[in-house]
């Protein structure tokens, strides 16, 4: 067990020298290297990790009310009018598309926002279409299964997104 402690309190180390702090916002930059001043942008990333892996090694009490809205504010400034949330100004997209970036970025915010037990602030109207039988279809047959790890994400992703607004 004292193996275990000690990997749990690198962790939380780790987690706390990334916190990105103002006043009004607690995010995360994603990795050592990451200049939130040069790349904003990627604060999204370290936040919805940041909070995954602090709940993950505290539970629940990993945040109090205050930090949970203030992370909640961080999100919330990656987050569009249609309730998904995407970077701004992204460069080297690795061949994505927007739907692709959407939804990833989405899924992640949204668990985030979840662990903390916190509401999204936009409702997710960007999922209205594909609630509808036929629209579905359509979507499914526009799959390139010739880019399946592209693909095989958006369908988890989509995936996901039902399960989260069925338990709503």
């Amino acid at each position: 067990h004292a193996a275990i402690e000690r990997c749990r309190t690198r962790a939380r180390e780790y987690f706390a020298v990334h916190r990105v702090s103002d006043d009004d916002t607690l995010r995360w930059r994603h990795s050592a290297t990451h200049d939130p001043a040069r790349d904003p942008a990627y604060l999204l990333y370290g936040t919805w990790a940041g909070v995954q892996g602090s709940v993950l090694l505290d539970g629940p009490q990993a945040f109090d009310a205050d930090e949970r809205r203030r992370i909640a504010t961080g999100l919330g400034r990656y987050q569009r009018a249609d309730g998904s949330f995407m970077l701004p100004a992204l460069g080297d997209r690795d061949g994505h598309t927007d739907e692709y970036i959407t939804f990833h970025c989405t899924n992640y915010a949204w668990g985030a926002l979840r662990a903390l037990g916190v509401a999204t602030p936009n409702a997710p109207a960007f999922l209205e279409p594909l609630l509808n039988q036929e629209a579905l279809a359509a979507w499914l047959a526009r799959r390139n299964l010739q880019r399946p790890w592209t693909e095989g994400n958006n369908l988890i992703n989509l995936a996901s997104f039902y399960a989260l607004l069925g338990e709503e």
